[in-house]
């Protein structure tokens, strides 16, 4: 029976603004808009949510048809908007763009109260002085409110910003009582000279600083005897505040690497810089200043950077602090990078580690892999390369991993019969079946050793079958995800399907090939999934679609 104030309750459970925003946050835009049209009440309620976050591409409009016509929305909903993504166009900056749209006054600046986040792209084009002066004009007015910005060039090559007095594009972003936390700057050159104290004391109070492509100048390129001369930044920024900080193909990489030393409180770094060789070798100075106490708060480490052998990033991770999240794209990372990762300080990284990202070091084996697994207990993330049906046998120890939510990794068989692939993969299903956390689980290329297995080769396997003893994964109810090789094929039928279903409730998405060449049979897998509600997230081969 239907409680008699069920209406009630509904009219009052939308007077809540907060459940409001936690329902409206989960709805995409096309929800939204239907929501603002089912009542009065309701448009009131979710108009909001639909304007906290706009978010425009090259010739988008807010949904008219002409720039005019967005700004007027634009100002019409300014007390909404709280994120603002665009490319860069000098006349969205302004209330009535049409009546003077390269001459704008400053008073008819677009004003944005809660703006936060602010996203802005230039292109190279015979109005880049105009979009730098209304994206300068913009952030004087606007600027003291945000909490986050992005600047980025998007065009092949870098933009030359000093002849327009990069620095003077934050604006109120770089008064004593701005909030700006985030700054992600993309593809500009800089002439570090021009940074002036309140731009260098914007920076200082930066709670995170990303950097990607962007050029210092002047470039630098002497040799290592010359290190005292290298160009540093004006009044260095020692001292500054920053946590997080991406460094991702900045040159000159000395530079850069100056920078990166001024942020002693660094918590989580990211230093990539894959481009030629320079004549600079930045492995000795920086294992250096890790043993003199370079960043003693790191937790975080995500790094490539070229010099760096596996001798070097052995004495690296023996002089760095202990690390909760480690990502390594250094295929020079083999056994003594392993064995100080595993003992370095008795143990400092694997007492603590929770995210390890190896799948690109091609020189780490299985041996250290299977150690990796044994010996850190907090492990929540692991992405390797390989583990060998050897490496179980010869280290027999459980996985101490208990916590581990995603676990990506290919399992190399080397077998002689069927039997053998059985026997394996009850060694795997043994350990598999105590990681009841795992939200994702991702199999590679299972592979003979030494061949890759390919659909003309005999084939090795580890089949999701029943007969299998897939029933022994029925712990696994958290999974969300499940990915198999998709160049193997899979010989499952709508009786997996089922109990995947049945026994993973929460499983969204499933990538794998399937072996059955019944087209009625795919179809069955098909409407089992989608009986289950993952019919709008299946992702699985393309051979298994309604189109056939």
């Amino acid at each position: 029976m239907r409680h008699p104030h069920a209406p009630r309750i509904m009219t009052r459970a939308f007077d809540l603004p907060e459940l409001t925003t936690l329902i409206a946050q989960f709805l995409p835009k096309e929800n939204l808009l239907a929501c603002i049209q089912v009542s009065r009440q309701w448009h009131h309620v979710f108009l909001p949510s639909l304007w906290q976050r706009i978010v425009l591409r090259d010739g988008d409009t807010i949904p008219t048809t002409t720039a005019t016509d967005t700004v007027i929305q634009l100002h019409q909903h300014s007390d909404m908007i709280q994120s603002l993504r665009m490319p860069l166009a000098c006349g969205l900056f302004y209330t009535n763009p049409a009546s003077d749209f390269y001459s704008p006054v400053v008073s008819d600046i677009l004003i944005l109260p809660r703006l936060q986040e602010l996203i802005l792209s230039f292109a190279k084009s015979s109005r880049l002085m105009d979009d730098f002066r209304g994206a300068r004009n913009f952030l004087l007015k606007n600027g003291h409110h945000l909490s986050s910005l992005e600047v980025s060039v998007m065009h092949e090559g870098r933009l030359d910003m000093s002849s327009l007095s990069f620095w003077g594009l934050f604006g109120g972003c770089k008064a004593p009582d701005n909030r700006l936390s985030k700054l992600r700057l993309e593809g500009v050159r800089m002439v570090i000279d021009e940074l002036d104290e309140a731009s260098r004391q914007m920076l200082m109070r930066l709670d995170t600083l990303r950097l990607k492509s962007v050029h210092f100048l002047p470039h630098f390129s002497g040799p290592e005897t010359e290190w005292p001369r290298l160009p540093q930044w004006p009044q260095r920024l020692t001292g500054c505040k920053v946590k997080k900080l991406d460094v991702v193909e900045c040159a000159p990489v000395l530079v850069a690497y100056r920078l990166i030393q001024d942020c002693q409180e660094l918590r989580s770094l990211t230093w990539i810089y894959t481009e030629e060789p320079e004549s600079v070798d930045l492995a000795p100075p920086l294992i250096q200043n890790l043993q003199a106490g370079l960043w003693p708060f790191l937790e975080s480490l995500n790094l490539n950077i070229n010099h760096l052998t596996d001798f070097r990033l052995a004495q690296l991770l023996e002089a760095v602090s202990p690390l909760k999240h480690l990502t390594l794209d250094i295929s020079a990372f083999g056994d003594l990078s392993s064995i100080a990762l595993l003992e370095a300080g008795s143990g400092k990284h694997s007492k603590r580690m929770e995210t390890l990202s190896l799948s690109r070091c091609s020189a780490l084996n299985g041996v250290m892999v299977q150690r990796f697994l044994c010996e850190m207990p907090h492990l929540k993330v692991l992405r390797a390369n390989f583990l060998t049906q050897q490496n179980i046998e010869q280290d027999p120890r459980p996985w101490v991993c208990s916590q581990l939510e995603e676990l990506r990794i290919a399992f190399l068989l080397e077998v002689l019969s069927t039997l053998d692939v059985r026997l394996m993969t009850n060694v795997i299903l043994d350990r598999l079946e105590g990681l009841s956390q795992l939200r994702i689980l991702e199999f590679g290329k299972l592979r003979r050793t030494g061949s890759i297995v390919s659909k003309t080769s005999n084939c090795v396997y580890m089949g999701l079958h029943l007969r299998y003893g897939l029933d022994r994964l029925k712990a696994l109810s958290r999974l969300e995800e499940l990915s198999l090789d998709e160049e193997t094929e899979q010989d499952i039928g709508v009786k997996e399907a089922q109990w995947m279903v049945d026994n993973w409730p929460r499983l969204y998405t499933v990538r794998m090939r399937f072996a059955s060449s019944c087209q009625k049979t795919k179809m069955a897998i098909l409407d089992v999934f989608e009986s289950q509600g993952m019919k709008k997230w299946w992702s699985g081969s393309c051979n298994l679609s309604r189109d056939g």
